[in-house]
């Protein structure tokens, strides 16, 4: 015998005056959308009962406004929505008993009633909404709208009622806003289910599996790769002591699909000022402040999240990690000025499937860990709010539909599902745009170039961590590494082209990488690539005295017509290992000796560090090396006309940049006799 399920009803109030009859209609709809069987309130134990005075109140004999209030107490709402448009409305002939003051309208009356109540016991929760269509000449009252407007002015910082009103133009623009308001403030009116007690008991028996999960995160993502690649297997240099702290600019702090959209609430999140010094005042947008500062801000205020956006290169991923480790060895509130012991779940959303919860993906992403752990470890963390969502590389999810659905996977199932807990979301500006956009409140940040302090300082902890890995950790080695690094410096900072390269996390990684293995600096971009390729390729494994399956040369001849080929369907990042070696075989001969393709795919896999697989899927670790890869190709065949047929297109941008600064032979010329 099953046991039936209990809900929770949720009972919502509607106040306006008669001309937004159009939008209080469609608010309706959105409650009968919500209660739908097997929906998002079915889901979490709720129903949400709209109390509309047309259907919920007999015609009894009194004052109109007190039949409606008698029959829908204020005790009963759990939500206030108001909505005003042109007009303010009638008045009731109350008084406000705080004030003494006549009420002009039932709309302000109700809203009054609902406000006191709301400060004496934090219920209703209000959500007022303020339609900016124009009003047609014939429907505008200027007496109702003056009204309307002294009214709207008291919801201001130093107001009688201080608030948000969110703003709209259009019923469909209506209905989604207070659709996703709802969706988020229905989530937080819940019951808790799980007393602190059975907590605490949960909390202690997860512990082995907690440590053995932190302890395995550590050991995974400790080392910094280089340029993006596996190669801590060659120098592990630890990431925590690599890690210059990042700049950004929060361009948006109301960030969402629509425009206009506002964050709410209060503080959720303690944050700690030990070593990261928080906000102060009133945060401007454009203003440019630490990643650290601004996970800061965006907790300390009901942001759903945020989304940190970067070019190639920026260092997202490596950040990323960097909060992983912290949250991991318990460094977060020395190093990130969070003092709450949050589970960190790193996971990269190239390799999420929308059907599957966030439990599951995350399971997925440890399988090869075996690690014994299940869903309910993990739940435990995330129904509490003590786990933080680190979702890496929203842009490399291969197509903008999948995009779309993996955006809105973020959205349900990582911060709907679990709103207590932080969500940081990363992506190239490419990759964020469109349906991909994330639907809610998301403090939008774009991550800044290193300034030469920061180049300076990455030089000496990349050096240093090196030089001890190579010799020895002592003061003789770390003399050397910090000398090693203030000269490398000098010569960036006294070569235009190399300081405007160097700003580039990724870029200042290669320098440092081909200085140390070549003793020359390369000061066009598309040098500093071949350089890496060779390194990564070809010299790195020489010097170890280690064989080498191909020359970077040969290698080359066959990547090129692999990454054009791949290039050439837009946001195409993988292929099936299949489709790659029939692609491989005409292209073979190029390279002048018999290899099987096979062992050179796992050749690569296991070496190179620069085309990479999972399972039967193969790709190029990094965008940026298969952008170059293809501009060569394209030099090299003479394919002036592939960039022209491109020319207006973003995926292209960087091939064509690439291919304009290669020479030996140029390609320029052609490309602009074919473009005019």
């Amino acid at each position: 015998m099953t046991s039936k399920k209990s809900y929770t009803k949720i009972r919502l109030f509607i106040a306006s005056p008669g001309d937004v009859t159009p939008e209080r209609d469609r608010l309706l709809k959105v409650v009968q959308e919500f209660n739908q069987p097997n929906g998002f309130l079915d889901e979490h134990g709720l129903t949400l009962q709209a109390l509309d005075w047309r259907s919920h109140v007999a015609p009894l004999m009194g004052r109109p406004e007190a039949v409606v209030l008698e029959q829908l107490p204020v005790e009963t709402w759990d939500i206030f929505i108001g909505l005003m448009w042109s007009r303010f409305g009638t008045a009731t002939g109350a008084l406000d008993p705080q004030t003494g003051f006549s009420f002009d309208s039932g709309t302000e009356e109700e809203f009054t009633l609902a406000y006191h109540a709301w400060q004496k016991t934090r219920r209703p929760q209000i959500l007022f909404y303020h339609c900016v269509r124009d009003i047609p000449q014939r429907k505008l009252d200027i007496t109702q709208y003056q009204r309307l407007k002294e009214f709207l002015k008291e919801f201001s910082p130093d107001g009688k009622h201080p608030g948000f009103v969110q703003e709209f133009e259009t019923t469909d623009d209506f209905a989604s806003r207070v659709r996703l308001d709802l969706e988020r403030l229905l989530l937080k009116l819940r019951p808790v289910e799980t007393s602190p007690s059975v907590s605490a008991v949960q909390t202690v028996a997860h512990e082995p599996a907690r440590q053995r999960y932190l302890d395995t995160m550590i050991k995974t993502h400790q080392h910094l790769p280089v340029a993006g690649f596996e190669t801590n297997l060659r120098i592990p240099i630890p990431l925590e002591k690599v890690y210059v702290t990042l700049k950004a600019r929060m361009a948006e702090l109301e960030h969402a699909r629509e425009p206009g959209s506002r964050k709410r609430g209060s503080v959720r999140h303690k944050t700690s000022a030990s070593s990261v010094e928080p906000l102060t005042g009133l945060a401007q947008s454009d203003q440019t402040v630490s990643v650290q500062q601004a996970v800061q801000f965006a907790l300390q205020r009901e942001y759903d999240g945020l989304v940190l956006l970067g070019y190639p290169g920026a260092g997202k991923t490596t950040l990323t990690k960097y909060f992983l480790l912290c949250f991991a060895g318990n460094k977060a509130e020395q190093q990130l000025g969070m003092p709450q012991p949050f589970l960190p779940i790193l996971l990269s959303l190239r390799d999420i499937d929308p059907e599957l919860p966030l439990t599951a993906n995350t399971l997925a992403s440890l399988q090869k860990y075996h690690l014994d752990l299940s869903e309910e470890f993990f739940l435990h963390y995330l129904q509490e709010g003590r786990a933080i969502l680190l979702l890496d590389g929203l842009d490399e999810v291969p197509t903008e539909k999948k995009r779309a659905q993996v955006s809105q996977w973020i959205h349900h199932q990582a911060h709907l599902a679990f709103p207590k807990c932080p969500v940081i979301v990363t992506s190239r500006f490419s990759g964020y745009r469109g349906e991909a956009v994330l639907p809610g409140y998301y403090l939008r940040l774009e991550i800044q170039d290193y300034g030469m302090p920061e180049v300076q300082q990455f030089l000496e902890n990349w050096l240093i961590g090196v030089e001890t890995h190579v010799h020895e950790d002592n003061d003789y080695w770390r003399s050397q590494a910090k000398s090693r690094a203030e000269n490398l410096f000098q010569r960036i900072e006294a070569a235009p082209a190399l300081r405007e390269l160097a700003v580039n996390p990724l870029m200042l990684q290669i320098i440092a990488l081909v200085h140390r293995d070549r003793g020359t600096l390369p000061e066009r971009r598309v040098e500093l690539y071949k350089e890496c390729t060779d390194v990564l390729l070809e010299r790195w494994d020489k010097a170890k005295g280690l064989e080498v399956l191909l020359s970077a040369s040969q290698a080359r001849q066959l990547l090129q017509p692999i990454a054009l080929w791949m290039h050439s369907v837009e946001n195409r990042r993988e292929v099936s290992k299949a489709e790659l070696l029939e692609f491989m075989q005409p292209h073979l001969g190029r390279i002048k000796r018999e290899v099987d393709p096979e062992e050179l795919l796992q050749n690569w896999l296991d070496r190179s560090g620069i085309f990479k697989g999972e399972g039967d899927i193969y790709f190029f670790h990094h965008l940026s090396f298969q952008e170059y890869l293809t501009a060569e190709e394209i030099r090299n065949t003479r394919q002036a006309d592939t960039l022209v047929k491109q020319f207006d297109q973003a995926w292209w941008r960087e091939p064509t940049l690439l291919a304009m600064g290669l020479t030996n032979p140029p390609i320029f010329a052609d490309f602009m006799r074919v473009l005019l």
